[in-house]
């Protein structure tokens, strides 16, 4: 059973993820460790535009750091624990804490909140 709060979370991260979806369809993966390792990480930026997503998977606690293959949009929304900062050069530094198995998830080319 999902929670009221967990509910809303979804609904709040697939609104924003419609607002990327036609640059995520566009873009090429890009996939850093396999399934079930920690961390598992996905982007599917489109690099004609710097938007798109980064999603890290976790199954422990831990701190993980992540820098995108490709520049970035500067407008970004993530969850909590989760820091991104800009390079000069438009790539994202992600730094990721999980207090045990979860997802990070970060957009490109949308406001956080």
């Amino acid at each position: 059973k999902t929670s009221p709060e967990g509910v809303a979370l979804f609904h709040e991260i697939l609104e924003k993820y419609k607002l990327v979806r036609d640059d995520v369809m566009a873009a090429s993966p890009v996939r850093v460790g396999n399934p079930g390792d920690t961390p598992e990480i996905y982007e599917k930026i489109n690099p004609e535009t710097g938007k798109g997503v980064v999603v890290i998977f976790a199954n422990s606690k831990g701190k993980f750091s992540y820098i995108t293959k490709h520049a970035v949009a500067d407008s970004i929304w993530h969850n909590e624990g989760v820091d991104v900062k800009l390079g000069s050069n438009k790539h994202a530094k992600i730094d990721a804490k999980f207090e045990g198995a979860s997802a990070a998830i970060i957009f490109f080319g949308i406001k956080n909140k």
